[in-house]
């Protein structure tokens, strides 16, 4: 029980903002369900098996932070009858807790939730800035602290996951333990890997993750761009403009036909088999098998 018992919140987010208010939501005693998407679900449970934290056996720590107090159904909301399961958790809902910027909201059908659906007492709490999280008693960060320079793994792919355009993007397809994360990009200038981190460390990581990518996209551009603050990187404000600037070099069904090659490469980022050791340090993942 809590001042807020008898809420429901919907919670459509990722990694830190909007699962860190939703979670303080049901700390007051808050219903909290939060939405994933089936593809992997909220990027941060990609960190564990990066051997990013030392963890217990079935532990995530960095996961479960944020998303204590919850309940999570993995619903695809890019899909018609996916919006339509999602729309019937918030017709009864009080509250939605979403750091997803409001043009990727409105792609899978939610950006006017709150007006035309829903009861008059909802709620819709988008969380665009530092300030909201910091009201919630969190260290939550958005999309816009990321652009005030903040280095939190993670802000470029909650940018280019906001993108208009037919881009599918996929988090953390490659990593290391110094937390530097290469993101996939792919769209109609073809692949685009992003990377954040240091300079130095991520050029061998892009180079990898480069020619494993071309092992299925030979006949497409890939490019390979750094963000960050440090010589030859891209301020993380100038990302979206950035990529939205590449030349079109592939129509609608050839980027279709490449997501599909994509699929057939095996996963670089696999979580380690059996208990994981208690010994506090982390093992080196197993290396992506090629065939």
């Amino acid at each position: 029980m809590g001042p807020l018992s008898g809420i429901k919140v919907v919670e459509l987010g990722m990694f830190v903002a909007g699962p860190a208010a939703a979670a303080a939501l049901g700390d007051w005693g808050a219903e909290v369900v939060k939405i994933e998407n089936p593809a992997g679900g909220d990027p941060i449970r990609a960190l564990v098996s990066l051997g990013l934290v030392a963890v217990e056996p079935d532990v995530n720590p960095a996961l479960e932070l944020e998303n204590r107090n919850k309940r999570s159904i993995t619903v695809d909301v890019m899909k018609p009858e996916g919006r339509e399961v999602a729309l019937r958790l918030l017709r009864d809902a009080d509250v939605f807790v979403s750091n997803i910027r409001a043009a990727a909201r409105e792609r899978a059908g939610h950006a006017r939730s709150g007006r035309t659906l829903l009861r008059p007492a909802f709620l819709l709490l988008a969380l665009l800035n530092l300030a909201i999280g910091l009201f919630f008693g969190t260290m939550g960060v958005s999309v816009s602290s990321f652009a005030t320079g903040h280095r939190v793994p993670g802000a470029a792919a909650a940018i280019m996951q906001s993108m208009r355009g037919n881009w599918t993007v996929t988090p953390a397809v490659s990593a290391n333990r110094s937390m530097d994360v290469v993101h996939r990009a792919v769209g109609r200038p073809g692949v685009v890997l992003v990377g954040e981190g240091s300079p130095n460390r991520l050029a061998s990581l892009l180079a990898a993750e480069k020619k494993r990518v071309s092992r299925v996209a030979f006949d497409v551009p890939i490019y390979d761009l750094q963000v960050g603050d440090e010589e030859g990187q891209i301020p993380i404000r100038k990302l979206q403009r950035k990529l939205m600037k590449l030349p079109r070099n592939l129509k609608g069904p050839a980027v279709a036909d490449l997501n599909f090659r994509l699929k057939a490469l095996p996963q670089s980022l696999q979580a380690p088999k059996g208990p994981m050791p208690r010994t506090g340090r982390m093992p080196k993942p197993p290396r992506p098998r090629y065939r």
